[in-house]
């Protein structure tokens, strides 16, 4: 049996050993669970059966849809923060020169801090799982529907654990390792909505914005807001298009006709961009870390003398 990463297992047991994070995970979930049942209290007594006979559907829907939407704010929320005192809380207890002269290698230290982060993480996106299953009660949602959901908030939990990484191996203090992860997850679901608002402002009247070209640059752009990929593809998924590949139709003013453009669906593009970004992330702070914790600096003497001893 291969011997597990010493890292990963000693973060989780100290992680998962404390209330805090069964505390998170309870009052996380208690939150859910009430806002789904207010949201089904409300949507049974505004539907009614008699008007609107595919009220069981329409309500599933929602509920899907406010269960998925839920569960990726407190992703994009609680994630961020799990891995930013990773390293740089590793400085701060000044045992970071212990673990960088250890046998580990960057690699396994980076993977085991990354893996410990995820686990809890992820252990969220599990808990979801049966709140999206009660849509399945009411109908109107597919299981496609419901796997690309999961499969969005686990990319996502990636993408925000290796920023906090990243910055946890530059910063010295977790605060300000804290600061800067809130303030780069908050610039990528913030500042793609209002760059593409001020393009589409911008060119407002313009065929350009409509061209080809364009049209795969802009869809690639938004795509890689994961609220925005998500959201796109349930809406395609909801039209009749496939899981892997959606279509736009481009009207061309000047000519008066109009084609149709196919591209992979959103959530595949939010996919490749997040991982590649993630492993871009990694990979600096798997340098940074083998260049001496990220500070710049070799483990001194002291640690060195600590390990071999």
């Amino acid at each position: 049996m291969p011997e597990l990463n010493p890292v990963l297992v000693k973060e989780l047991r100290g992680r998962m050993r404390g209330m805090r994070s069964f505390v998170m995970l309870t009052i996380f979930l208690g939150l859910l669970g009430g806002a789904t049942l207010l949201v089904y209290m409300a949507l049974n007594a505004s539907i009614s059966v008699y008007s609107n006979p595919n009220r069981s559907s329409e309500i599933g829907q929602f509920l899907f849809l406010m269960v998925s939407g839920a569960a990726l704010v407190g992703i994009s929320i609680i994630t961020p923060t799990l891995s930013t005192g990773a390293l740089a809380g590793e400085r701060e207890r000044q045992t970071l020169d212990l673990l960088l002269v250890s046998q580990l290698s960057p690699w396994q230290i980076v993977m085991g801090k990354l893996g410990s982060s995820m686990g809890f993480a992820l252990l969220i996106v599990i808990a979801v799982v049966p709140f999206m299953s009660i849509s399945f009660l009411f109908g109107g949602v597919s299981l496609t529907e419901v796997l690309i959901a999961i499969e969005g908030l686990a990319v996502s939990t990636l993408l925000y654990t290796s920023i906090g990484l990243f910055w946890s191996s530059v910063m010295r203090t977790t605060l300000g390792a804290t600061s800067l992860t809130m303030g780069t997850v908050a610039l990528l679901l913030l500042g793609i909505p209002f760059l593409m608002l001020m393009v589409s402002i911008t060119s407002r009247g313009s065929d350009w914005f409509t061209t080809v070209p364009m049209i795969y640059i802009s869809i690639t752009a938004i795509s890689a807001h994961p609220f925005i990929a998500l959201g796109l593809t349930e809406a395609m998924l909801r039209d009749g298009q496939g899981a892997l590949f959606m279509k736009f139709p481009i009207y061309n003013s000047t000519s008066s006709t109009s084609t149709e453009v196919y591209m992979p669906s959103s959530w595949l593009i939010f996919t490749t961009l997040a991982v590649l970004a993630s492993v871009v992330l990694l990979l600096i702070t798997v340098s940074r870390v083998r260049a001496g914790g990220g500070a710049g600096r070799r483990p001194s003497a002291k640690a060195q003398a600590q390990a071999e001893g």
